[in-house]
């Protein structure tokens, strides 16, 4: 993933969740795979489309801060 092309909050969240993951391919993943908590869509295509507060109620609901 090309994340020059993010925005510095995407960023900030990206950096804030690839830190929590064990190794790359798991973040990787992670990113690409369907979540209940993203309303069943990828947790990077809601990255992508700017919708903050999902990743607000994940970092709550895992406390990851």
């Amino acid at each position: 993933m090309d994340i020059s092309k993010l925005t510095l909050e995407q960023k900030e969240i990206y950096y804030n969740i690839k830190s929590k993951f064990e190794s790359e391919e798991q973040f990787h993943t992670w990113l690409s795979l369907p979540n209940k908590m993203f309303r069943n869509k990828s947790p990077l295509d809601i990255l992508l489309s700017n919708s903050f507060e999902y990743f607000d109620r994940y970092f709550d609901s895992t406390y990851i801060k």
